[in-house]
Order: structure tokens, then sequence, then C-alpha cells
């Protein structure tokens, strides 16, 4: 992309990726989580047993992590027809169906017609190289395509979407597993497992400096870290079950202040902040 393209890019609800460090997804850090998965009743959430802690991930954490927009209801009504996605019509008219692969060949070998186009193909290879992982012969949705050929990007809730992917293929993906090192078994996991990552980072305090490094703080948090080496399931096997209390404790506070910022909640004392949190919890049950 050129500056100028760049300067476009900026400005669309995806701008601040643009800031995105180096930051490797570590495989065995979400299977060590998931070997400690706990069943509940409430569907759009999943919790974790840490150090004998009950760790909840729900939207309100995908929200604050991702930085994409996870409330509000879009009006489907102001899609235009696919018949007349013009994107569809100059760059991916010889394909059926536009698939992850079409997307990554148009965006990196095809030089667009203008300026305007070549961020909407930016968009789309952030939407479906990014953040909806999948095999690259996985189609794109033409209600994506539609969205984003139409400039509603901004306007349209994709957390909602992301998280609902995400969590999908998370929850309960190895209950009953063993987490002995002999029982390796391939899985694959969708949507954005990277957010489930980065709130582990932000929430226990002890992973700067061993499994990644913050940088800054900022939301989307996940704009805060960086990391480069890929640690064994035996490294972080190990230092899961040896976090102390106290330190699970950052976690459990961590969870109540993206609760208040979720629900745009100022909390006047602690008790306060517990009492909501409690409430909001039951209203969910």
């Amino acid at each position: 992309m050129t500056d100028v393209q760049l300067g476009l890019f900026r400005e669309t609800c995806f701008g601040k990726l643009l800031d995105f460090q180096d930051l490797k997804l570590q495989p065995q850090l979400v299977h060590c989580l998931l070997l400690r998965e706990i069943s509940h009743s409430i569907p759009k959430e999943i919790w974790f047993d840490v150090s004998g802690f009950g760790l909840r991930f729900s939207i309100a954490e995908f929200a604050v992590v991702t930085g994409l927009k996870c409330s509000g209801e879009f009006d489907t009504s102001t899609i235009p027809s696919s018949d007349s996605n013009s994107l569809i019509k100059k760059y991916f008219n010889s394909c059926s169906k536009v698939t992850r692969e079409d997307i990554e060949t148009c965006f990196l070998g095809q030089k667009a017609d203008c300026d305007e186009d070549t961020v909407k193909i930016g968009i789309l290879y952030v939407l479906g190289l990014f953040f909806f992982t999948s095999s690259k012969d996985k189609v794109i949705s033409e209600t994506y395509l539609a969205i984003v050929d139409s400039g509603l990007w901004d306007s349209y809730d994709w957390g909602k979407d992301l998280f609902d992917v995400t969590l999908q293929n998370l929850k309960g993906r190895l209950f009953g597993a063993d987490d002995s090192e002999s029982d390796y078994f391939f899985y694959r996991i969708l949507g954005f497992p990277l957010a489930l990552q980065v709130w582990f980072y932000e929430c226990c305090g002890y992973c700067d400096g061993v499994f990644a490094c913050r940088s800054v703080s900022t939301i989307p948090r996940m704009l805060s870290w960086h990391s480069s080496i890929a640690h064994t399931f035996k490294k972080l096997n190990m230092e899961l079950l040896s976090l102390s209390a106290s330190q699970v404790f950052v976690l459990l506070l961590f969870s109540l202040l993206l609760f208040c910022f979720y629900y745009d909640f100022i909390p006047f004392n602690l008790f306060s902040f517990y009492v909501f949190y409690l409430s909001v919890e039951a209203a969910q049950c």
C-alpha cells in the first residue's frame, strides 16, 4: 500500500492494526488453557480452572482485546445485493466463489484501479486471513463482500460474528482429554484464538517477560504485546500449574475491570464494583 492508501486504511475500524507488533500465536498455550476448561451453564462464555480459580472469557474480554465492535444490531436491509458488487466484477469475475486464497492473491499480486479499491481489498485481506482464520479454500461470505464493497464496514459488528466463531471452536474442544505429552493429536481452531492468548497475557502479569513482552498499554490490548518465540507445551504447562493464588487474583481483578469497561460502568467503591459484577452474572444465567 502507498502512504495515501495506508492513511485511508487507518481511518477505518481496522486502522489500528497498522500498529500491530510481531506477536506469534502460541497454539500450545491455547491448548494448555483448553485442557483446563470447566463446565458451566452460560452458553456465550468459556471458563478455565487455573490454580483452583475459575476464569472467564466472554465477549466483554474479546471486545477489549480485539477492539472490534461487539454490540448493537446492524441493519441488514442496507446491504446491497451481490449483483451490484463492483469488487467482484472488477477483481473476482472469474471466480464462482471468492475464497481466502483469491483475496490473498489479489491483495498481494494485483494492483487495484484506485486507492479506495485497494483499501477495500485490504479490509477483506484482514478479515479473511487475519481474523477469520481457516483453510485457504474457505469461501468468503457474500454478505461480508457486500458490506466491504458498499463501505459499511465501520457500522458492522464484526466482533460479534468473530467471537461466535471463535467460541464455537474453543468451547468443549478438549473435555476429557489428558494433558500428558504422550497424547498428541491434531485439531484446528478457526476464528481468532489469538484473542484468548492475549487475554491471558493481560490478566496474568507473570506472563510479561516470560511468554511475551508488553511494550505499550493501549486498547485494543492485542497491540500491547510482542513475541516471536513459540514456547513448548512442557514449559507452558509447568508455568500454568505453578501460578500462585496472588498471580491468579490479578487475573480475576482484570476480568472485573473489563466488565466495567464493556458495560460503561464506573464503581464508587470496590463493594459496588463486586455487586455490579454479580448482578450481571446473575442476569446472564
